[in-house]
């Protein structure tokens, strides 16, 4: 007969493959929605290929903070930290690296500093909102 000692041990092991499990669905969910919306036109076409290519990354980013098996809101405290940081580090730099510099000392065609930018600012948006729906879901499942 197991003590209960083994028995919450084993529970606890079954808990972690499952949430394991589910970090692993979750990158491959974000893997295929990122791949998907490339091969139909990229960021740059339909708007509902915008709004997959949003959620894949917006799955991404949560793929990647729950890879150890268990959510806290640490980890989203530390997102946000980080993005706010990545906000705001262009004011901080000097002028050569300013993107339209960039284009024009390389003599890029087209509007590649305008892209890049929205690129960028896309990105830390929808980190952003990962950060901030994941820290209310873990503060929630907390209390």
């Amino acid at each position: 007969m197991k003590t209960i000692a083994e028995m919450a041990n084993h529970c606890i092991a079954i808990m972690n493959a499952k949430k394991k499990w589910l970090t692993i669905f979750l990158f491959a969910a974000a893997a295929i929605i990122l791949t998907t919306t490339l091969f139909h036109g990229g960021v740059g076409s339909l708007n509902p290929t915008k709004l997959f290519f949003f959620t894949g990354l917006i799955i991404l980013f949560f793929a990647l903070l729950n890879t150890r098996g268990y959510r806290s809101w640490r980890y989203y405290t530390l997102l946000l930290a980080v993005l706010v940081i990545l906000t705001f580090l262009p004011f901080f730099l000097p002028e050569k690296w300013d993107l339209v510099q960039i284009q024009a000392r390389n003599q890029i065609p087209g509007h590649w500093a305008e892209d890049m930018a929205w690129s960028f600012g896309f990105i830390l948006f929808t980190g952003y909102l990962a950060g901030i729906i994941g820290l209310i879901i873990a503060i929630r499942r907390r209390k």
